[in-house]
């Protein structure tokens, strides 16, 4: 079984956007991070005389505006990486066929399989499917447009049945 699609410049955002917020690591990091901000505030000389609700107030806001800038510039970091780069073999046409021994991907400058005991898993979303052949790397497939070739949900319930059985 084999699905051909395109892929966009939009697809490898939207992709890279969802692996970031949907990254354990990252979700963790920043929690902590603003957690670390928020008590630094609450502590600060500027507010040693507040209240504790204005201390608490003054932290939250602390925190929240410099995880914002943070956030910020993850996007404006992944946006740059996909714009800048070359993207041969990332936007354009793929073509992914399931084999006994993997997943097989192929595009204009690329051949390649993907081995059923390195794939991380499948995550889905409205818009993407997100094929992980590591922790941090997937295939992107977009949702909301049609397949030049293939079926996606016929495809997306064997690679299913594949990796349940590795």
């Amino acid at each position: 079984m084999k699905i051909r699609y395109n892929n966009t410049r939009a697809d490898l955002i939207k992709g890279q956007l969802w692996m970031l917020a949907h990254n354990n690591f990252a979700v963790t990091f920043f929690g902590i991070l603003w957690m670390a901000i928020a008590s630094l505030s609450f502590n600060s000389s500027a507010v040693a005389e507040a209240t504790i609700f204005t201390k608490f107030l003054f932290a939250l806001i602390q925190a929240t505006i410099a995880l914002s800038i943070g956030g910020c510039f993850s996007v404006f970091y992944v946006l740059l990486s996909v714009f800048t780069r070359k993207s041969t073999g990332l936007v354009g046409e793929h073509e992914l066929t399931i084999l006994d021994d993997g997943i097989e991907e192929v595009t204009e400058v690329n051949k390649t399989l993907n081995k059923w005991e390195g794939m991380k898993g499948l995550k889905e979303s409205k818009s993407l499917c997100l094929l992980y052949v590591t922790q941090a790397t997937a295939h992107v497939i977009p949702r909301n447009r049609e397949l030049i070739e293939g079926d996606l949900d016929e495809f997306l319930s064997e690679v299913k049945m594949k990796l349940n059985n590795v």
